[in-house]
């Protein structure tokens, strides 16, 4: 430990000299003294959560999160720590852990900056929309740059424009278009604070193509793709636009092959490009572009469910399942239980062992259910308690793949 470290005995002028370590890019010392901060007041959040950050600055996350981790079992009320922990959570992609930890600092102070947004951002990325336009509309009322308020508007757009009943698909009735017009409305807005942003132009002429209007669509596209001709994402949705004007289908596979060419390493770029096959029910052809994305994407979890489905769609089980549980790898969300018979002795039953494998936000208690449903199947009887044939207790617990010696019997949920 150096001098000046070793000289302090106060968490906060500590914390402040890892500041300054960290500005020289001094790592290892800022961390002692983030460490030493935290002996002296084992309470001190922002102590646990500068040690995350130089853990992170390390390329050490593992060790970050479990400080995380930590840190908010020791304070379960400490809103630096949990709004740091979501902060992880969603940048590594566990939104539904980030949301938790949004929404519990939320509850615990309303006002904690920035929560508002951060929750509203996640919860439109999980698809709960009217969730997040509530928190969005409510961050809105808060004081922000008008960088920040063109981009929460922009977000809201995007909120209300995926709020729609799936029952009306052709967005004909009256609560779909209403929300499309909010959407709209919203665009305009961040646009008038900033007009060098392309994004809500793209949204704007979304919006018209859910209104059935892709020609509109087309025509606001036109001067954005000239003034930012290397910009994917505006090929992709003139695609989409073109895609649905009958005599323009050339000019709409050329949008999506351009939006590949300048951007490559997007995935879902290819998405849409399948897609666009996927829709028009020629399946092998949609097939053949998922496999292709995959080559040049074998790290993308999205692409391999979403060839996984398609696979399951035209009866192709056994790659679906294939793809599928890749998918659930790369994301992180594939999950091993295990479910045994248990004897009055507590000795588990050999032949009644079986493994599950599901996505990890399928509750526990719904893979538990898909087991006793199996086991009825097989002519056991169960009663209300859980008792199996009136003499055995089931037993669960989660495993490693390495752990799962009767894969045979896995069950993919």
């Amino acid at each position: 430990m150096s001098k000046e470290i070793d000289s302090l005995s106060n968490a906060t002028e500590l914390l402040e000299l890892a500041e300054r370590l960290e500005d020289d890019d001094n790592l290892e010392e800022a961390l002692e003294a983030a460490e030493k901060a935290i002996k002296l007041d084992p309470q001190n959040g922002k102590a646990w959560c500068k040690k995350a950050e130089l853990l992170l600055d390390m390329d050490k996350p593992t060790e970050a999160y479990q400080i995380l981790v930590k840190a908010c079992e020791d304070m379960p009320e400490n809103t630096d720590c949990i709004f740091e922990l979501g902060a992880f959570s969603s940048e590594h992609g566990n939104l539904n852990q980030a949301c938790g930890c949004f929404h519990k600092v939320y509850q615990l102070n309303p006002n904690y900056p920035r929560i508002k947004i951060n929750l509203g951002y996640d919860l439109l990325k999980m698809g709960i929309f009217k969730d997040a336009i509530k928190y969005l509309e409510e961050a809105l009322e808060d004081d922000l740059s008008d960088m920040d308020r063109a981009r929460v508007l922009n977000r809201l757009g995007e909120a209300h424009m995926n709020n729609l009943d799936p029952q009306d698909p052709e967005n004909e009735h009256e609560a779909n278009r209403e929300q499309l017009e909010k959407a709209k409305e919203c665009f305009d807005k961040s646009l008038q604070l900033d007009d060098k942003e392309y994004v809500p132009v793209g949204n704007i002429a979304m919006c018209y193509v859910r209104l059935g209007d892709p020609e509109e669509a087309v025509k606001i596209l036109e001067p954005v793709l000239e003034k930012f001709p290397n910009e994917a994402r505006l090929y992709i949705i003139n695609g989409i636009s073109l895609s649905f004007i009958k005599d323009r289908q050339k000019e709409a596979v050329a949008s999506f092959e351009k939006a590949i060419e300048l951007d490559p390493k997007d995935p879902e770029l290819w998405f849409h490009k399948a897609h666009y096959y996927v829709r028009r029910n020629d399946f092998g052809t949609a097939i053949e572009i998922f496999k292709e994305a995959i080559s040049k994407h074998p790290e993308s979890g999205e692409l391999h469910l979403n060839l996984g489905s398609l696979l399951r769609h035209v009866g192709n089980m056994q790659e679906s399942i294939m793809y599928h549980r890749k998918g659930l790898q790369l994301l992180n969300r594939l999950v091993h239980y295990g479910f045994f018979l248990v004897d009055e002795n507590n000795k588990p039953l050999e032949e009644g062992r079986v493994a599950m494998e599901s996505d990890r936000i399928i509750p526990r208690e719904k893979v538990a259910a898909q087991f006793l449903a199996q086991l009825k199947e097989q002519g056991h009887e169960i009663d209300d308690k859980g008792i199996v044939d009136g003499k055995y207790r089931i037993g669960m617990k989660e495993l490693s793949p390495d752990e799962i010696t009767f894969k045979e019997n896995v069950k993919v949920l």
